[in-house]
């Protein structure tokens, strides 16, 4: 038996990028963080490629479990490899202007976060 939180599927597109989900709670626009995340690297590689992104989550939403960092992050890893990018972690923890929490989802392992770096 497969269990699993979150499961992302990318697929290339010539410049857009689109978002699908089952679930009809979630944004699919702009606002969502995996769209954001799409843009960012569009913007800091300063390549146009477009993603069709299936997303299906598992876990409840605004739960503070850190589901839309990780989808973010998990995006910046698999468009990097998808279209080659050759972004580095370090690099692709520019997430942290999405999300606190993103550099986190990306590096992995046992982090003590002390504090937020974003200005109130």
């Amino acid at each position: 038996m497969l269990i699993y939180l979150t499961y992302l599927k990318l697929k290339n597109l010539k410049k857009k990028i689109l978002l699908k989900s089952y679930n009809t709670d979630l944004a699919m626009d702009e606002t969502n963080l995996i769209y954001k995340a799409i843009a960012l690297l569009q913007k800091e590689t300063g390549k146009t490629f477009g993603v069709e992104v299936l997303l299906e989550k598992n876990i409840p939403m605004e739960a503070g479990m850190a589901g839309g960092s990780a989808d973010a992050a998990a995006t910046l890893k698999a468009v990097n490899e998808l279209f080659a990018l050759g972004v580095s972690d370090e690099t692709l923890e520019l997430g942290a202007s999405l999300g606190a929490d993103i550099p986190f989802c990306i590096m992995g392992g046992t982090v003590l976060a002390e504090r937020n770096r974003r200005k109130a």
